[in-house]
């Protein structure tokens, strides 16, 4: 996969270790009014296991694509 640095910026394909954290960008009430329903359920203040878990899957078929 291909890996973009710049000066201030790397974008790279996401791993395993980025489910938490992406879980959290996912789920945050003001980024998930703008998305369609996640099947891990409503976005709240903090992050459930259940959308660590939804994050880590939606990771995975990203890295089998």
């Amino acid at each position: 996969m291909t890996v973009i640095h710049t000066d201030r910026l790397t974008l790279r394909p996401m791993i395993a270790a980025d489910a938490e954290p992406y879980a959290g960008l996912r789920f945050h009430p003001e980024v998930a009014r703008w998305l369609p329903p996640a099947a891990a359920g409503v976005a709240g203040a903090a992050v459930t296991s259940g959308q660590i878990e939804a994050a880590g899957a939606a990771i995975a078929r990203f890295e089998q694509a």
